[in-house]
């Protein structure tokens, strides 16, 4: 019997593009940006939480937590520099800006929601 390599174009299927085949590189996805504004900021059970405007979306009453923030420190940042009598900055604020500047995943920390206190004064 002879085999040969040929088949029916029915036998062929689109191969999602989620699943590459092996030796395949697909090409980055662009990252999603999230379009968002700080608009307040609260400590709550003793952590630091923001109240945020999705861009796009219909205002949102809920709080979140600072540590979701950690991929937006330039945001933080803004936000603080703009109502710096607003409570915050996180504790680990220069830290997320640092990793963000230099590209790299920030690792969670118990210190994430925290800000720093004041120095009582004398």
């Amino acid at each position: 019997m002879q085999i040969y390599d040929v088949f029916t174009l029915e036998k062929l299927r689109c191969v999602s593009s989620t699943k590459p085949l092996r030796g395949q590189i697909l090409e980055r996805a662009k990252p999603v940006e999230i379009n968002k504004k700080i608009l307040d900021s609260k400590m709550r059970w003793n952590k630091l939480h923001y109240q945020v405007k999705w861009l796009g979306y219909d205002p949102n009453p809920r709080w979140y937590l600072a540590a979701n923030f950690k991929n937006a420190p330039r945001q933080l940042k803004s936000f603080h520099n703009r109502y710096p009598e607003k409570p915050g900055p996180p504790v680990n604020l220069q830290r997320w800006i640092e990793a963000a500047e230099r590209d790299e995943f920030v690792n969670d920390d118990r210190k994430d929601n925290a800000i720093e206190e004041l120095e009582p004064s004398a």
